[in-house]
């Protein structure tokens, strides 16, 4: 196996155990932060294999960053 088969292989094994991949928009279910204005938000990163860094929008109108257990969140229907 060459280097560059070895990063296809490891790109296909991230992608399928990360059930949120930065970029997907999603919304909170049992625990929200706290100053939640909008039940949206878009995955910053992972941060270990049960949370990810979440960007929102607080109650003031400001983004913030919140890391969340994948357990609370579901993928969000947009267009």
């Amino acid at each position: 196996m060459n280097d560059i088969e070895v990063i296809k292989t490891l790109r296909v094994y991230r992608s399928e155990k990360t059930r949120f991949p930065a970029g997907t928009v999603i919304r909170f279910r049992a625990t929200p932060p706290v100053d939640l204005g909008h039940n949206i938000g878009i995955v910053g990163r992972e941060t270990a294999l049960a949370a990810v860094l979440v960007d929102y929008i607080d109650k003031a109108g400001i983004p913030q960053q919140a890391v969340v257990a994948v357990s609370n969140l579901e993928k969000a229907e947009v267009e």
